[in-house]
């Protein structure tokens, strides 16, 4: 029997390698496999055999040999830092092999989303990064095209120009190419361009009142990303500037004369600054009263009354304006406030603000009030003419009432023959006189009056003609 022995002698590499994981990220977490398989001259896998192998392109392996297995297979680990093509050569028994690997530049995204304003010039914009060195040059491109206005320097990565229009949000994939050896990397990234950054102004000059509440909108800012407003020089003691929406609130607490101030916006995305100007005074403003803080009216009952009091710490002419309009049929008094009139109409609860302007010091303040105005006061007489018994029961309704407030009150003039009362029923409405008459009394008219406790001139006087025999 014969007993085959490989010839080590004859050792050499069959074939060429098999790679695994190429191309892989030129950042050393991803690694390519090279597996060798050695024969003798005969065919026969060899096992033990040592490769020796070496790298190129600064890359790193684990090991700088490797031996065979059973099966004559050795396999070999690459890693790098930098982008293109590493040789990896393999050397057994002076028969050598070179193989090429591919590591691919690595891409990062560094501002995943991002929103540009139409108008504003852009600069310096580089989305993505390059973190693995390379050997070759590498060039960008960008899918799809960018909005109008926007260019990408293929050499940099790096977005510029001035957006011409606004755009929706989209999802833009950026690809970089490594020139000595072809491989390319991906990553992506969402890019949309606001508006242009506009400014209206609504307001130029002002006179403040000192130690009132102000809350005051001079400008209207739309489109851009996250204006910026600044105003120059600093507004008086107690004021702020809302440097999101241009907004002035607080209490001026110093009189001043007339200062213009400078009023600037722009955004975070250095759009052009518009500049606009606005003249603040502060100086005292009318002391106002509330009197009556909530009315109730009634359709058709006339009103004549003083919702707020004004007066003027300088002496001045006061004028009254009122905000919104007030209900149908009533009107204004612009110079002492006074609201009259008659209403026309059912109208819910609403909000009033009364501005009083002094006319000296140019300044004003606000009160608010509510008005509601209510269904109209109805007095309906059922009975005129009524002759009684005396020491006899009596219960005679005189009228009814509805609308209004629905609080009543009546009375009566003269006073109804003793043992009788006069009263209304809360519910129904219903004027009753009631009671036992104790002695005789000759006719009489009698003026029974109704009369709505809440509102105003919401009152009725009706005749009851009574005998009592």
């Amino acid at each position: 029997m014969v007993k085959f022995v490989p010839d080590a002698v004859s050792a050499r590499f069959t074939g060429t390698p098999v790679v695994t994981g190429s191309p892989a990220q030129a950042d050393n977490s991803e690694s390519i496999t090279l597996t060798y398989k050695v024969i003798d001259k005969s065919g026969n896998t060899l096992p033990n055999q040592t490769i020796t192998i070496s790298v190129n392109n600064n890359a790193v392996s684990d090991n700088s040999s490797v031996v065979t297995d059973n099966q004559g297979e050795a396999s070999f680990v690459v890693r790098n830092s930098q982008s293109g093509t590493t040789t990896v050569s393999a050397s057994i028994n002076s028969h050598d092999i070179s193989t090429d690997i591919i590591f691919k530049p690595v891409i990062r995204t560094v501002v995943a989303n991002k929103m540009l304003s139409a108008k504003a010039p852009v600069t310096g914009y580089a989305p993505v990064d390059t973190i693995s060195t390379t050997a070759g040059v590498l060039t960008y491109s960008i899918s799809p095209s960018l909005p109008a206005g926007l260019v990408l320097d293929s050499a940099t990565g790096v977005i510029s120009g001035t957006p011409a229009a606004a755009s929706v949000v989209t999802t833009y994939t950026m690809t970089v190419r490594d020139g000595s050896s072809g491989a390319e990397n991906s990553t992506t990234f969402s890019l949309g361009i606001a508006p242009a950054l506009a400014v209206t102004q609504s307001l130029y000059s002002k006179v403040l009142s000192m130690n009132s509440n102000v809350n005051l909108t001079a400008i209207n800012v739309t489109g851009g990303v996250s204006p910026v407003v600044s105003i120059s020089p600093s507004l008086p003691q107690g004021l702020n500037l809302n440097a999101s929406t241009g907004e002035i609130t607080g209490i001026p607490t110093v009189e001043t004369g007339a200062t213009t101030y400078t009023i600037s916006v722009t955004d975070q995305n250095a759009s052009p600054v518009k500049r606009l100007t606005l003249s603040l005074t502060v100086a005292p403003g009318p002391d106002l009263t509330v009197n009556t803080a909530d009315k109730m009216l009634a359709v058709g009952a006339g009103v004549n009354y003083l919702p707020v009091a004004g007066t003027s710490p300088v002496g001045g002419i006061l004028s009254y304006r009122v905000s919104p309009p007030l209900p149908s049929g009533l009107g204004l008094n612009s110079t002492n406030g006074v609201i009259s009139g008659t209403p026309r109409a059912v109208s819910s609860v609403m909000t009033y603000t009364m501005t009083v302007r002094d006319g000296r010091s140019g300044a004003e303040n606000s009160v608010e009030f509510n008005i509601s105005v209510l269904p109209r006061f109805v007095v309906t007489q059922t009975i005129y003419v009524r002759t009684v018994t005396s020491s006899t029961s009596v219960n005679i309704e005189v009228a009814s009432v509805s609308g209004g407030s629905g609080t009543y009150r009546v009375s009566v003039s003269p006073a109804l023959p003793t043992g009788l009362d006069l009263s209304i029923d809360a519910t129904s409405g219903a004027v009753t006189v009631s009671g036992i008459p104790t002695a005789a009394a000759s006719v009489q008219d009698y003026a029974i009056t109704i009369q709505d406790d809440v509102v105003d001139g919401a009152s009725n006087t009706r005749t009851l003609k009574l005998t009592v025999n």
